[in-house]
C-alpha cells in the first residue's frame, strides 16, 4: 500500500474509533473500559498517522510511549502529551480487556484523559494541515 492511502487509512481508522468512543461516552451507563480502548486506539492510529506523512518509520507496536516518543523527534511540541494520562493509554489495550487482566476504568479516568486526548489531537491535525497541501 502506498504512504498516501496508508495514511488516509490510520486517520480513517483513528476518527471512527474517536466517533464511537465519544457515542458510547453519550450513553446513560457507559461502558468506561470500550470508551478508554477506543481513545487508545484513537490515539496509537493518530500518532502512526502523523509519522507516515512526516515520511518516519516504526516498528510495528501498540505501545504509545514509543509513538510518542517518535513524534518528539519530529516535534518537540508533543512534549506535553508525554504524560502519565497519555501513556497511561497503554493500560487500555487488547491485554487489559481479558478477565485475567482485566482493568476497571470509570468515568473519573476518562475525565483525567479525555482532555490530552482532545489537545493531542488538536495538535497532530494543526500539524498535518501544512502537509495535506505537499500532497
Amino acid at each position: 500500500m502506498n504512504k498516501p492511502d496508508l495514511f488516509q487509512n490510520w486517520m480513517a481508522r483513528a476518527r471512527a474509533d474517536l466517533k464511537v468512543a465519544e457515542d458510547e461516552s453519550a450513553v446513560f451507563e457507559p461502558e468506561y473500559n470500550v470508551v478508554c480502548f477506543l481513545y487508545r486506539q484513537f490515539v496509537e492510529k493518530y500518532l502512526k498517522a502523523f509519522l507516515i506523512a512526516n515520511d518516519r518509520d516504526f516498528k510495528k507496536t501498540h505501545s504509545i510511549e514509543y509513538l510518542l516518543s517518535l513524534c518528539l523527534e519530529i516535534d518537540r511540541e508533543f512534549e506535553k502529551y508525554y504524560v502519565e494520562e497519555v501513556v497511561a493509554l497503554t493500560q487500555c489495550s487488547v491485554e487489559a480487556r481479558y478477565p485475567d487482566n482485566y482493568i476497571v476504568i470509570d468515568k473519573k479516568y476518562i475525565e483525567k484523559v479525555k482532555p490530552s486526548v482532545d489537545g493531542l489531537k488538536r495538535l497532530i491535525e494543526s500539524k498535518l494541515a501544512p502537509l495535506r497541501g505537499k500532497r
